[in-house]
C-alpha cells in the first residue's frame, strides 16, 4: 500500500504543489490526494497459510495453490468447483458466497457487502478513506453532490463510495476545521490494475475542483512478505498514468455498480 502526499493539480501537465497557508479565503486542505491499494485480493478476507490440508482450519477447507511462484505456501480455501460449496452458495475465487443480482436483496444479510460479479462481497476501504479540512481564514463549502468520478470503465470499481458526515449535499467547515471524510469502497470485479479519478467541487479558492487519484490493484492471493520473502512490485500509481484519462475526462457508466 502506497500513500502519495500533497496536492495533485492540473497545470496543463501535472505539478505537485501543497498549501503553504496564510490564505484570504476558504482553502480545501487534504491528507493525501491518491490512494494506492496494492496487491489487494479479489476477495477481501483474511487466510491462514499452509503446506497442506491439514495446516487448515476445520473439515471443510483445503490447501490451495495459487500457481504463482512468488508464493512460497498455499492458501486454506473452501472450494474449487461449485459443487464443494454448502447449498445456496457458489464458488467464488475458490470462497463460497452468496450469488446475487443488482435487484435482489441477497446481499444484506451481509452488512456493508455488495453484489459484485455476481456474488456478495466485502468491499476494501478501510485504507481508501480520504479526509479534508479547511486551512483557509473563511468558511469552506464543500458541495457533496457534486463529486464525480472519472476514467474507463475499470475505474467503476471505486464507484461506491460514503461521505462522512453522510446525507449532506454541503458541507461547511469553518477556518481550521477539519472532520470530513470520503470513504471508497474499492469492489474489483476480479484480478488486474484499476485506476479512476474523482473531482471535489467547493468554493476553495485553490485546487477546485480537488482531484482524488484512485489506484486499486487486485489479486488472486495476497503475497505476504514474512511468508513469502520478495514480493511482485505494486502496479504503477503515479501522475503520468493520470494524463490521458485527465484530458479525455469522461464518466464511466457504472449503471452494473448501483
Amino acid at each position: 500500500m502506497r500513500f502519495l502526499a500533497c496536492l495533485l493539480i492540473p497545470l496543463g501537465l501535472l505539478g505537485l504543489a501543497c498549501s503553504d497557508g496564510g490564505k484570504d479565503g476558504p482553502v480545501i486542505e487534504v491528507d493525501v490526494n491518491a490512494k494506492h491499494l496494492c496487491g489487494f485480493g479479489v476477495i477481501n478476507g483474511t487466510e491462514d497459510r499452509c503446506e497442506d490440508h491439514a495446516d487448515c482450519p476445520g473439515g471443510n477447507m483445503f490447501c490451495w495453490d495459487s500457481g504463482e511462484t512468488h508464493h512460497t505456501r498455499g492458501f486454506c480455501r473452501e472450494c474449487e468447483t461449485d459443487g464443494e460449496c454448502p447449498p445456496g452458495l457458489l464458488c467464488d475465487h475458490n470462497w463460497c458466497h452468496t450469488p446475487c443480482t443488482q435487484t435482489d436483496p441477497d446481499c444484506n444479510a451481509h452488512d456493508g457487502w455488495y453484489c459484485t460479479a455476481g456474488f456478495c462481497r466485502k468491499p476494501h476501504h478501510e485504507q481508501m478513506t480520504v479526509s479534508f479540512c479547511n486551512a483557509g481564514n473563511k468558511d469552506l463549502e464543500v458541495y457533496l453532490d457534486q463529486t464525480r468520478l472519472y476514467g474507463p470503465t475499470e475505474a467503476c470499481v471505486f464507484s461506491r463510495w460514503e461521505w462522512m458526515p453522510a446525507g449532506q449535499d454541503t458541507v461547511v467547515l469553518a477556518p481550521d476545521e477539519c472532520g470530513l471524510y470520503l470513504n471508497v469502497k474499492f469492489t474489483p470485479l476480479d484480478v488486474g490494475m484499476h485506476r479512476g479519478f474523482m473531482e471535489v467541487h467547493s468554493n476553495s479558492i485553490e485546487y477546485n475542483p480537488l482531484l482524488v487519484l484512485l489506484c486499486g490493484e487486485a489479486v488472486n492471493a495476497i503475497c505476504q512478505a514474512a511468508v513469502d520473502g520478495d514480493c511482485p512490485d505494486c502496479g504503477s500509481c503515479i501522475d503520468e498514468d493520470f494524463t490521458q484519462m485527465l484530458s479525455q475526462h469522461s464518466e464511466p457508466d457504472c449503471s452494473d455498480f448501483n
